[in-house]
């Protein structure tokens, strides 16, 4: 087995070689071809390919030639763990320039999709500094020259600055909104999201941008996040998301309806978003299963959860199933796993994010008394103190969690069905908080014990 290993590291060496030496020529681009087959067998082949400087020898070629092969091969290993340090400033350069200069499809989509995998190992700085940004932005504006995978592998790498905060700000104040919307409007007319999965995934990758982006994440500003939100919350785009909410597919409904709700946090836009045609829509799902009904509930929890009478108020107060289906949501959340640091840094912050719109949302809820009786008979309060107990929000959502305790532990049927020793044990762990919005909510739940 050593002398194996030994006989490829050599065969490795060999072809980097061929690429270093003459990266110009037909026997570089053939070497890269082998290598590529032995990039895509296992991580540690491409890993044992990258300490072999196969990331220099690539870029070395594709300097010089502009070649598919380079590309390839550069595209599938920035898809491998611990390639990110050998993809230099200058190889970024030029993978940005083939993408630009290139009128053929595939390598504008393996160019952006490269950039795209860096930025999921935490490369911001570098494919940032490298144009990509620009270069994603150009290929939306000028999307009737694209094929829809181009148009998805920019949207992808527009979607992914909105999991940092280093690239977040930058991206969102440039995203083309009247341009995705015309795309998005165009795509959903063709009728081609049933039947064409590159026509749907357009739609699904627009949506990703358009939720992660409008969402208030890494906006220490609210005025910042909230002049976004009014530039995005055009009527245009209302009208593409109404169409997106009845297209009976859950994935583009959810996403949909995620960003709907993220315009509702915003007070200003409450009454666009009443006097909107989309929301007249979004009733008729909340009585489905599944991600898009409750962002349904949440968006509409945000706009009419506090009103006592109209039409809106009715749509959300009426149906026992809103406060079931926020409260099982919650409870399912508060049983699965918590995302771990091997499944990066997104994922948890998606968790944290989903948790504390639900929290929210139970919040709003809770602070209307026809709504308080529903929430503690559908078991909220113990699922709320398991959330608290293991920590499973962050300081606003633990802040949404407390608060509804303080509003639900006024009825007496809740003091009833949880034993105040159990509330006290959970609370007790935030009363000495460092920050001093926690230790607000957590005396407040306090006094609401013992009056």
């Amino acid at each position: 087995m050593a002398a194996a290993a030994a006989a490829q590291h050599r065969d490795i060496a060999t072809l980097v070689q061929a690429c270093t030496q003459s990266p110009s020529s037909s026997s570089a681009r053939a070497a890269l071809l082998h290598l590529h087959s032995m990039c895509r067998t296992t991580p540690q082949a491409a890993q044992m390919l990258t300490q072999a400087g196969c990331v220099s020898a690539a870029h070395q070629v594709l300097a010089a030639t502009d070649s598919s092969e380079a590309l390839g091969l550069l595209w599938s290993m920035s898809a491998c763990e611990g390639t990110l340090p050998h993809f230099t400033s200058e190889a970024l350069w030029d993978v940005v320039r083939v993408g630009r200069s290139s009128r053929d499809s595939w390598r504008k989509t393996a160019s952006l999709s490269t950039l795209h995998n860096l930025l999921c190992y935490e490369g911001h700085d570098g494919v940032l500094s490298a144009g990509s940004l620009e270069f994603a932005i150009d290929v939306l504006n000028s999307q009737e020259e694209h094929e829809n995978t181009v148009l998805c592998a920019a949207a992808k790498l527009l979607d992914q600055c909105c999991f940092d905060a280093r690239s977040k700000h930058t991206a969102v104040q440039r995203i083309p909104i009247a341009a995705i919307t015309h795309l998005l409007e165009r795509t959903l007319g063709s009728d081609q999201t049933a039947t064409d999965p590159a026509a749907a995934s357009v739609v699904e990758d627009c949506l990703s941008l358009l939720w992660n982006a409008s969402d208030d994440v890494f906006f220490t500003d609210g005025t910042a996040w909230a002049r976004l939100t009014e530039r995005m919350c055009s009527q245009p785009l209302l009208s593409v998301l109404a169409k997106c909410v009845g297209t009976g597919q859950q994935n583009i409904q959810q996403a949909a309806a995620a960003t709907l709700h993220n315009f509702a946090c915003n007070r200003v836009l409450r009454g666009r978003l009443k006097r909107s045609e989309v929301i007249a829509s979004m009733p008729q799902l909340l009585d489905e299963e599944g991600e898009g009904a409750i962002c349904c509930i949440l968006a509409l929890v945000e706009l009419y959860g506090n009103e006592e009478e109209g039409v809106g108020a009715s749509a959300v107060t009426e149906r026992a199933c809103v406060c079931s289906a926020l409260v099982e949501e919650l409870r399912r959340r508060a049983q699965a796993p918590p995302a771990s640091d091997q499944d990066g840094s997104s994922a948890r912050m998606q968790e944290l994010v989903g948790t504390r719109k639900l929290l929210s949302s139970i919040e709003c809820l809770a602070s209307s008394d026809r709504h308080k009786t529903l929430l503690v008979k559908h078991g909220s309060i113990p699922v709320l103190l398991t959330v608290l107990k293991e920590r499973r929000a962050d300081v606003r959502g633990t802040c949404h969690a407390l608060n509804t305790l303080s509003h639900l532990l006024m009825l007496e049927e809740s003091r009833i069905r949880v034993p105040a020793s159990d509330v006290t044990d959970v609370v007790r762990g935030y009363a000495t908080d460092l920050d001093p919005r926690v230790r607000s909510a957590a005396s407040a739940v306090s006094y609401a014990l013992t009056h």
